[in-house]
């Protein structure tokens, strides 16, 4: 039906852009996504990842229509990826990426669901910290002159921040009481 003036009403609108949008490519899709993230004032660096990722995705599914998209073609995808050797981290970026793409999509209302949402999360090794070497760690107490507020400062906040890594081979000796400066 038509509003005032000959003009659509919002349900008129409505049912016009599900009807365009019912034929949807990736590649169309892909673009809109692209548009709203540039919109959205995200960084080059961002914009290039999301368009990598997006056409990887475009040409292992082909340019299907989007019904034909589902959680098993995602992991037919991620483990396509897996068998390129790409490391768990870039994997788990094409996983969020393509997570941020779906949820777009059922927000615009082209699609009812992601298919991402049902599947699993790929796996990230766990990172540990860096640890200094026993040479390391005292070149750094070393380093410190313990003569001086400053210096005597510095040193015990290492001694501090080095914790229970290294409280079993602390004692009292470490931290030379006798050389704390005198308040002036």
């Amino acid at each position: 039906t038509k509003g005032v003036r000959g003009t659509m009403t919002p349900q008129d609108i409505n049912n016009a852009w599900k009807l365009s949008t019912a034929n949807t490519t990736p590649l169309d899709a892909a673009g809109s996504f692209m548009l709203r993230c540039q919109v959205e004032g995200l960084s080059e660096a961002t914009l290039a990842a999301y368009d990598y990722v997006l056409t990887s995705f475009r040409h292992f599914i082909g340019d299907g229509f989007m019904e034909d998209q589902t959680p098993n073609a995602i992991r037919r995808y991620l483990a396509h990826l897996r068998d390129r050797d790409l490391s768990a981290a870039t994997i788990g970026d094409h996983y969020r990426m393509l997570h941020a793409f779906y949820n777009f999509l059922v927000a615009e209302e082209w699609c009812e669901d992601n298919p991402v949402s049902s599947v699993a999360k790929p796996r990230q090794p766990k990172k540990f910290p860096r640890c200094l070497e026993e040479h390391q760690i005292n070149a750094l107490l070393n380093a410190c002159d313990t003569k001086t507020f400053e210096g005597f400062r510095n040193y015990t906040m290492i001694l501090t921040f080095l914790g229970d890594r290294k409280s079993t081979r602390l004692n009292s000796s470490h931290i030379p009481l006798s050389r704390m400066p005198s308040s002036a």
